[in-house]
């Protein structure tokens, strides 16, 4: 019963550090997106007025 009950334990450790992994991955993805979605939203606001005056 007790051998049972560390099993579980380190199971249940075992998820939640792979858990932690994925949600810190997801959270790096999305931190990514976003940089690169206003560097380019940047970009595209620094282009419109060129064109406009061209």
């Amino acid at each position: 019963m007790y051998i049972i009950l560390e099993l579980n334990l380190d199971s249940i450790k075992l998820y939640a550090l792979r858990g932690i992994k994925i949600s810190i991955l997801l959270l790096v993805i999305v931190g990514l997106n976003i940089l690169y979605n206003s560097i380019f939203y940047k970009k595209k606001m620094i282009r419109l007025p060129l064109n406009l005056s061209a």
